[in-house]
């Protein structure tokens, strides 16, 4: 991806509730480094979107309507969501009989062209964590929030590595 050029749309993020705030404040400061200021953000510009924006692929028509009602030339979409929760973060396990348990999170990182209609960039971070059946010991777990952190932080790491910045 070329950084150096154009104007660049972040769509609102979506996240599970607890690190959503983090997950924004973390993407403006990244992407806002990446286009040297030439950011910004779909909640606080003026230029609005019809409707939140929470899925991943977007068509050509979808994209024909973000550019009409955006002008702008690239557009940047987050989604992050829980696909498993099913163990706290502190696990006592205290008999035989306890099932095995995960947690699992998905996160999507899309960039588009506006101008073409096309996808320029697109990641797919999945993570978990699983405990083992019949354990009896206390086990740590990472929270959702660390594991899309962790998430995002990698496609990051791969966007600096595979990019063009100012």
């Amino acid at each position: 991806m070329n950084f150096t050029e154009g104007k660049w749309l972040l769509n609102e993020i979506n996240a599970p509730i607890g690190i959503e705030d983090k997950l924004t404040k973390l993407a403006i400061k990244d992407f806002s480094k990446f286009t040297n200021g030439n950011l910004d953000y779909s909640v606080t510009t003026k230029k609005l979107l019809m409707q939140k924006i929470n899925k991943s692929n977007l068509n050509t028509a979808e994209l024909k309507k973000i550019k009409i009602g955006t002008n702008y030339d690239y557009f940047i979409n987050i989604n992050a969501q829980t696909l498993k929760n099913e163990i706290n973060n502190i696990n006592i396990r205290n008999h035989k009989y306890q099932t095995e348990g995960s947690k699992e999170i998905s996160i999507v990182l899309e960039v588009y062209d506006l101008n073409n209609l096309v996808v320029l960039y697109s990641q797919e971070v999945k993570g978990f964590v699983k405990l083992p059946q019949n354990s009896n010991d206390v086990t740590l777990s990472y929270s959702i929030n660390n594991l899309v952190l962790g998430g995002y932080k990698k496609i990051i790491r791969d966007i600096t590595k595979k990019s063009i910045k100012k």
